[in-house]
């Protein structure tokens, strides 16, 4: 079947916004350019719901009749908002998380580095502190109000991840009223609510998706280098990409330091746990009496994920098989309401059935200032929606968090340990 004139007019627009940002002069337009070069451009097919641009990270696609009424401007903007999403690997990193929310989150983690390095975006587009423009031709439910409200509250500079879990209490509201309606046959916007193009799921499977973010990291790599020699990038665009090239730091490795720190004065590797030997494991051993005894808190509030708290106690144990420790374990969420106790040797480290409710660790550092000795450490696994103690105890504490962005503690060490590390 011959495309359309439209559909002609759409390819070939899209042609000439990416040419204009080739022929563009400046630093950052040779970034977005040398990226877009990668996203093969087409015509959104019928099977992909968006009424405005998608990417997969390997194609481009408009929706002719929105694209070709953009200004030249607009157009421009609109691809590197596409290459950014891929630079970003939306593409890749969503997991279980709502498409349309995740979307959302996207838009405003990306659309400030685009304006910021002098850039157009439709009017529409989502933006950080500011209340949301709806699109021109569509409709919003009402019942995104509250979620509008939301946005305009919200500050610059958080990940993806973090401005999820931020808007996510008022989506969940409005998706739980929004259920039982029925769509009035537009909905093919509604994975698109910043209007500005959308990001789909570059594969159907883990490996997929992890090749999808290792070919744009790299990507990006080389088209920063590029930029680079026509001059410094701008503003945030700058900012990120030089957090970019800062080495990362695996949380279980940080976990792995403080444990070995709080817990290796009683032990040495001069006297050998008799106790390994005979299967060839040679452990250190113990040079004080009895073994020093930690404490784990667990908040089980509902916004503390299952299975990133599965791979926490699996970090936990591992290290505690290497440098034996008991562990008091305190599963709480307004109260303490379960108590039971680990060591090497006892099989896995797992807990028991959990409540879901409101937090405060008041009641479990009450708990363990009763304790007749003072603990070697506390590790406090937690979303850090909660209410602290007045008075810290007399040992390390390393909060956990299931937090994407920095929040602040009263004493002790915070550490992020987000579901996508």
């Amino acid at each position: 079947m011959k495309p359309s004139s439209g559909n002609d007019d759409a390819l070939r627009l899209l042609r000439v916004a990416r040419t204009g940002l080739l022929m563009a002069k400046g630093s950052a337009a040779c970034f977005y350019a040398v990226l877009a070069l990668k996203l093969k451009p087409a015509v959104m097919p019928a099977e992909i719901q968006c009424t405005t641009a998608a990417t997969d990270g390997r194609h481009i696609w408009v929706w002719p009749k929105w694209w070709n009424a953009l200004t030249a401007e607009e157009r421009v903007g609109v691809v590197c908002h596409e290459v950014l999403h891929c630079a970003w690997a939306h593409q890749s990193r969503r997991g279980n998380r709502d498409c349309a929310l995740w979307n959302v989150a996207g838009d405003l983690a990306i659309n400030c580095l685009i304006e910021d390095s002098g850039f157009t975006l439709p009017k529409c587009r989502l933006m950080p502190g500011e209340a949301p423009v709806v699109p021109q031709g569509q409709t919003i439910d009402p019942n995104l109000a509250p979620l509008d409200a939301a946005i305009a509250a919200l500050p610059k500079g958080l990940s993806s991840e973090a401005y999820y879990e931020r808007l996510q209490p008022e989506w969940s509201k409005a998706q739980a009223k929004m259920q039982n309606q029925q769509g009035d046959g537009t909905g093919k916007a509604s994975c698109d609510l910043g209007g500005c193009g959308s990001v789909q799921d570059a594969a159907h499977d883990p490996a997929g998706n992890t090749a999808s973010e290792q070919d744009w990291k790299e990507a990006v790599v080389q088209a920063a280098r590029q930029a680079k020699q026509r001059g410094l990038l701008p503003g945030s665009l700058g900012e990120w990409l030089a957090e970019l090239e800062k080495p990362r730091i695996d949380p279980r490795d940080v976990l792995v330091d403080f444990l070995q720190r709080v817990l290796a004065d009683d032990y040495s590797w001069s006297h050998p746990s008799r106790r390994h030997i005979g299967r060839g494991v040679y452990l250190p051993g113990m040079e004080s009496e009895g073994l020093p005894f930690g404490v784990l808190t667990i908040d089980s509030s509902g916004s503390v994920r299952d299975r990133l708290l599965m791979r926490y106690l699996g970090w936990v144990q591992a290290v505690i098989e290497t440098h034996p420790a008991k562990l008091l374990i305190l599963l709480h969420d307004t109260d303490v309401y379960a108590e039971q106790e680990w060591q090497p040797g006892e099989g896995d480290l797992v807990v028991g059935q959990v409540r879901r409710g409101g937090t405060s660790h008041k009641p479990a550092f009450e708990r363990i200032a009763e304790c007749g000795d003072e603990p070697a450490f506390v590790l406090a696994f937690t979303d850090l929606e909660t209410e602290f103690p007045e008075h810290p105890p007399g040992c390390p504490v390393l909060w956990l968090t299931t937090k994407a962005d920095e929040r602040e503690v009263p004493f002790g060490t915070v550490l992020p340990l987000v579901e996508g590390e």
